[in-house]
């Protein structure tokens, strides 16, 4: 597992994905639903976006944020997301859900990494 600098917590939104973001695809022009603000690292918050728009995308954004190592900020949003389809995995295992497990091994056989 990779280790990361230690980051400064920020501001998060909370649910920062499609769903949320106004945009085009290639660029963020707004954020709506601000109800779920904590404090976190940047990666836990960039992983949706992973999901729905791609690394590229979120390369893009990250070269807006320069106090952030872009480097590492990206490995550590790959390791997000492998995460958080492993978790939703072990949900539809533990919930014997098959349309769902079918879905998350899918999404995971084709994570990077």
């Amino acid at each position: 597992m990779a280790v990361w600098p230690d980051a400064d917590l920020v501001l998060l939104h909370g649910e920062l994905s499609a769903d949320h973001l106004l945009s085009d695809g290639q660029t963020m022009d707004g954020i709506i639903d601000l109800n779920g603000v904590h404090l976190g690292r940047p990666a836990v918050e960039l992983h949706y976006l992973y999901d729905s728009y791609g690394e590229a995308f979120v390369r893009r954004l990250l070269r807006q944020l320069p106090h952030l190592d872009l480097h590492a900020t990206v490995e550590e949003v790959r390791f997000m997301h492998t995460w958080h389809h492993v978790v939703r995995l072990l949900w539809a295992l533990d919930h014997d859900h098959a349309p769902r497990q079918e879905r998350w091994r899918y999404d995971l056989s084709r994570s990077p990494g």
